[in-house]
């Protein structure tokens, strides 16, 4: 009696334990068709769109949002309401600057940019209120290094803190340099401190495995959640990510559920560091997670993965990583995850997602239905 009574309970708790697998892991993927609520078409002309999505923003102002666009050639901050396709208003951009790597608005007065010459700039009203320029000296590396940012590495101001990505200054073309780089942390945190802009602190650093294998991964993907505190460091060969405490520089490596999509990575062969073609072969073929951001309205994380395909046609053409199918994982506050929404290949460019209060702003910028003069989103509400 007390056997059957054993074994119906084993029966039960396994499958109590497998409904509960299903619940958690096996999430629905869903089409991203379902959470489409409109389109909005900006009129502007900002170049190459790969090389200058990074120069689109949103700011809100008085809760209203607009895009911010930075405009090398009518060397401007051109403002476009989310409703509007034409500017509502631009800032001129002060004289004096150099070349300007990526900007942050902190107010309308108040805008900071990085710039080459290893430049943080302060415009207000027009002008360069302040120039600064960081002198200090990295521990562990060899070589000098510049300030620079990227789409997946922007500038960032929080409080008193600026947050900017520090390029080694030093060729990638043998082991011993591969390995010094990647021992090192690419987050300068930096101060002002007696009319000087120094380091007060560094993080982001490479995940262990980059010590003996390559990924060709070199610029992580780096967030910051001002609600939490949190920077967040995010590597496209992994589901792992960084998180750091801001105030205590606290790391914890996390594990994220990916629903089950994400395939693990080859290694990329270091005799091909130099072979273009192969990088790119390999970045398509490989599952790489490609953007991740914060979206401070409705306090969500979106880690976008782009699914590896075939790079060869049967044609003749290729596939490049801007052609993958796309898989939005959105997760909670805590990291857990919530969502997959899955968008189709070749129709929208993961280079710039941008959240607003009113929904989530996704680029149709793909190179295969691009508009000269316009720039193009989908706007979707996922939550």
């Amino acid at each position: 009696m007390n056997i059957k009574f054993f074994k119906a309970l084993i029966i039960i708790l396994i499958t109590m334990m497998l409904t509960s697998y299903k619940t958690i892991y096996n999430l629905d993927v869903m089409d991203c068709k379902l959470y489409l609520k409109d389109s909005l078409s900006i009129n502007t002309d900002i170049g190459n769109f790969e090389k200058n999505s990074s120069f689109i923003k949103v700011f809100s102002i008085k809760s209203k949002d607009y895009i911010s666009i930075l405009n090398l050639k009518s060397k401007s901050l051109d403002f476009f309401s989310t409703r509007n396709t034409d500017r509502n208003f631009e800032i001129k951009l002060p004289q004096g600057l150099d070349e300007i790597y990526d900007y942050k608005i902190e107010r309308e007065n108040s805008i900071y940019f990085v710039t080459e010459n290893n430049k943080i700039c302060l415009c207000n009203n027009k002008v360069i209120e302040k120039e600064y320029t960081v002198n200090d000296v990295i521990p562990l590396f060899r070589k000098n290094y510049c300030l620079f940012s990227t789409d997946v590495f922007p500038l960032e101001v929080y409080k008193n803190q600026i947050f900017t990505y520090n390029m080694p200054q030093e060729r990638l073309d043998d082991l011993q340099s591969q390995r010094r780089i990647f021992s090192t942390k690419r987050d300068l945190h930096l101060v002002i401190r007696n009319g000087k802009l120094v380091i007060n602190n560094i993080s982001g650093g490479y995940p262990g495995e980059f010590k003996y294998n390559n990924y060709n991964n070199f610029f992580p993907i780096r967030l910051i959640n001002e609600n939490a505190k949190k920077l967040v460091y995010s590597f496209s060969h992994s589901k792992n990510i960084e998180v750091v405490d801001i105030e205590t520089n606290k790391s914890q490596i996390l594990t994220l559920d990916e629903g089950h999509l994400f395939a693990r990575n080859d290694t990329f062969p270091f005799n091909k560091i130099l072979d273009r073609n192969f990088k790119s072969k390999y970045t398509t073929e490989n599952d790489r997670f490609v953007s991740m951001i914060y979206d401070s309205y409705y306090h969500k994380y979106i880690r976008v993965l782009a699914k590896g395909m075939k790079y060869d046609n049967e044609d003749g053409t290729i596939n490049t990583v801007l052609d993958k199918p796309l898989y939005f994982l959105i997760y909670n506050e805590n990291f857990k995850l919530e969502k997959v929404i899955q968008f189709p290949c070749r129709k929208y460019n993961y280079l710039s997602i941008l959240p607003t209060s009113k929904g989530v702003l996704v680029s149709r910028d793909h190179p295969s239905n691009r508009v000269k003069g316009k720039i193009k989103y989908d706007i979707f509400k996922f939550y």
